[in-house]
């Protein structure tokens, strides 16, 4: 069940293979018994004009990065961006060729890049500023501390539609999820390496706008996308470049990749992203059980996935967004995201 916020209301979104219509809060399922907690008790501001299309008001919001392809390509292109200070910008551009030519010939991570540590061990996140999340067609207004790369992240949100605490289970912290949203995590990379490395974690490079599509999807049509596995029982990539081969021209296509979106910059598609089993560290599942150690989790409460692989512009240098930029997120089955950046002062 997919629906969408009109004309302060929410109304269901028809698809092909749907036989009934019936409003959201007569629905009898108890995913939408989920749902309509979401929906129907946190309702945004009607008089915030950039708030009023949201199909929730989030009581908070938490980021996690599950997705061990966007921390690789994430660090790689942070580090790029340092080499655009020097007066050879060349530099950039060798620099990435060469980060791309050692994982081609050995089909590893280059090594300063390789997640480590405590993301290893356990799920992290970080705890963003609920209060500046937009609606799907509301302006952002890039930072005026943000004069060199304004980024996107395409994320799969989930919202809680019951209370948690101190889940013993993946499978229970499923069984709260009241539905999925596209998030769109914008991203102020200009400060985010200084902020991180302060050892506090993101700041002033996240917590300046967020946003979520005017769609909101139950459980349980997103849930069977994310039965995945951790990535902790995948075998490692053999160094070889022979199995490398092998990996990508005949193994590689035939695994299902369940969860795909894209990014699109004025009407033109600048990334696509696929998401299949062994892509995540960990599942959502074990992550929400782990935010929930201690602490206790409300209905209203937004998660973020993590960016999807190639989802953000830093990746690589892949992308990046100018004032005056068009962008919408998608993910196929769920919805889609847009926002047209302005200067802040037009804010």
């Amino acid at each position: 069940m997919k629906y969408r916020r009109a004309n302060h209301s929410m109304v269901r979104v028809i698809e092909p293979g749907d036989d009934i219509s019936y409003p959201a809060s007569e629905s009898p399922t108890p995913e939408a018994a989920l749902l309509n907690i979401v929906i129907y008790g946190h309702k945004p501001d009607p008089n915030d004009p950039r708030k009023r299309g949201l199909p929730f008001q989030p009581e908070s919001y938490r980021d996690f990065m599950l997705f061990p392809a966007h921390y690789a390509g994430a660090a790689a292109g942070i580090a790029a961006l340092s080499l655009r200070q020097l007066p050879f910008p060349f530099l950039q551009t060798v620099f990435l060729w060469l980060v791309r030519l050692w994982t081609w010939l050995t089909g590893t991570v280059f090594p300063p890049f390789r997640p480590s540590g405590l993301y290893l061990k356990q799920p992290i996140f970080y705890q963003s500023n609920h209060l500046s999340i937009v609606a799907s067609g509301a302006p952002v207004a890039r930072p005026r501390y943000c004069k060199r790369y304004l980024d996107v992240e395409l994320e799969l949100g989930c919202v809680l539609g019951c209370e948690l605490y101190n889940a013993a289970s993946p499978e229970e912290t499923l069984a709260a999820i009241g539905g999925f949203v596209v998030l769109n995590d914008f991203s102020a990379r200009d400060v985010q390496w200084a902020e991180m490395r302060s050892g506090f974690g993101p700041q002033l490079c996240k917590s300046f706008a967020s946003s979520i599509s005017a769609e909101i999807v139950s459980a349980d049509e997103v849930l069977p996308l994310l039965q995945v596995r951790s990535s902790s029982s995948r075998p490692p990539l053999s160094p070889t470049l022979l199995v490398l081969v092998i990996s990508v021209l005949i193994l590689e296509p035939k695994k299902k990749k369940a969860l795909t979106g894209r990014v699109i910059i004025n009407q033109k598609v600048v990334a696509e992203c696929a998401v299949g089993p062994g892509d995540w560290q960990f599942t959502l599942g074990e992550a929400l059980a782990h935010a929930s150690q201690g602490t206790r989790l409300y209905p209203g409460e937004l998660f973020g996935s993590g960016t999807l692989p190639g989802g953000a512009g830093i990746e690589n240098m892949a992308f990046e967004v100018q004032v005056g930029d068009t962008v919408s997120l998608e993910i196929d089955g769920v919805g889609c995201v847009t926002n047209s950046i302005i200067a802040e002062e037009e804010g």
